[in-house]
C-alpha cells in the first residue's frame, strides 16, 4: 500500500499541474460508491463462507484496506474545502495520491470477493 501511494503521488506531482477542488470532489464520491460495494462484497462473502476460518486473511485484508479508503476519503473531502478555500500546496497531491491508491486497492479487493466465495465453495465440495 505504501509504495502504490508513493508511485501514486508521484505520478500525481508530475502529470496533474494544479489539481482542482471538484477532481478531490469527484475521488471522493467515488471512494463511497466503493464503500458501499465492499460493504456488499463483504456481507456476500460471510454468508458464503458461514463461519468458516479459511476467509479471515481476506477480512483483515479487505477491512484494513476499506479502513484506508476511509482515510482517503477525508482527506478528499477536506481537500476540497482546502482548494476552495483559495489554498494550494503539499496537501492536494498527498490527498489524491492516498485516494488513488487506497481506493485502488479497495477495488481491487472488491473484485476478489466472488473468488473467495468460489473457492470456498470449492472446498466445501471436495
Amino acid at each position: 500500500m505504501g509504495l502504490a501511494a508513493c508511485l501514486a503521488f508521484l505520478a500525481g506531482h508530475y502529470s496533474i499541474a494544479d489539481p482542482s477542488a471538484s477532481l478531490l470532489g469527484d475521488l471522493a464520491q467515488i471512494g463511497v460508491g466503493l464503500f458501499i460495494a465492499f460493504g456488499v462484497t463483504t456481507t456476500a462473502v460471510e454468508r458464503g463462507n458461514l463461519g468458516r476460518a479459511e476467509h479471515v486473511n481476506w477480512l483483515g485484508f479487505g477491512c484494513g484496506t476499506a479502513f484506508a479508503a476511509l482515510i482517503g476519503i477525508g482527506l478528499c473531502v477536506v481537500g476540497q474545502a482546502y482548494r476552495e478555500a483559495g489554498h494550494a500546496g503539499a496537501f492536494d497531491e498527498i490527498a489524491i495520491a492516498w485516494a488513488t491508491a487506497s481506493l485502488g486497492v479497495l477495488g481491487i479487493a472488491i473484485s476478489l470477493g466472488p473468488l473467495v466465495i468460489y473457492r470456498s465453495r470449492e472446498s466445501q465440495q471436495s
